[in-house]
């Protein structure tokens, strides 16, 4: 749903976003080390998601030059599994269903002069949701270890927040595009992939923390005195 009206200095957006997912993998190990191993019994991983999601930004022109837009988005994820490992093997999955739930706001303020140059700086968050892990290697060491009584099977969300900021403009009678940023975002229990030698079995697990920032720049020239020439760049 939009809200635009010229003569108004207020623009409005609001949305949603609804998601349901069903999956159910068969896995079978078939490779042991260097020599063809019998095949291992068949691992049934049934799981189903379901996403949903509210969002909405405002956009209020402040004056003339100066924008503001403020906009937050609501994330809401529930995980589902009913992994049941083959005979002989205990059944450790005590965590059937994971509930996870954001806040992500972002506010930009842009000053815009004119129809050609535009410049702003943005802070923002965001949000990529946790799920189960799936692969029996992943969990062979810990059902043969009578220590361990509960696998949970999932790994966190990864959340990420910073400010970037830049201008765009158009210049020489638009002959010359020309876009500038700089940036710098802190990710907390970053998702990252992992191979496991010892299985051959990549799971996903949450490091603590990255940083990420740098500056980045592009260009396109048409000079009006050549037509259908283009010259680019970026670093």
């Amino acid at each position: 749903l939009t809200f635009q009206d010229p003569d108004s200095p207020i623009n409005l957006m609001l949305g949603g976003f609804y998601q349901k997912d069903k999956l159910v993998l068969l896995e079978q190990g078939v490779i042991n080390g260097a020599a063809l191993a019998p095949l291992s019994p068949y691992w049934r991983f049934p799981l189903r998601s379901q996403a949903l999601s509210a969002f909405g930004q405002l956009d209020w022109k402040i004056i003339e030059p100066l924008t503001l837009s403020a906009g937050v988005r609501y994330s809401q994820d529930k995980k589902y599994q009913d992994i049941v490992p083959p005979a002989p093997l205990p059944n450790k999955f005590t965590t059937p269903q994971v509930n996870f739930s954001n806040w992500s706001p972002e506010l930009t303020l842009s000053y815009k002069p004119n129809a050609d140059t535009n410049f702003y700086v943005s802070y923002k968050q965001a949000y990529k949701s946790g799920a189960y892990q799936i692969g029996y290697n992943i969990y062979g060491a810990a059902l043969a270890n009578p220590a361990i009584t509960d696998i949970p099977g999932f790994y966190e969300p990864e959340t990420v927040k910073g400010f970037d900021g830049g201008g765009k403009v158009r210049l020489f009678d638009r002959q010359l595009r020309l876009n500038l940023a700089a940036y710098s975002y802190l990710y907390s229990d970053l998702q990252l992939a992992r191979l496991d030698p010892a299985t051959i079995q990549i799971f996903i697990l949450n490091a603590s923390s990255a940083r990420v920032k740098g500056l980045e720049g592009d260009f396109a020239f048409s000079p009006a005195s050549l037509p259908g020439l283009t010259v680019n760049g970026a670093v």
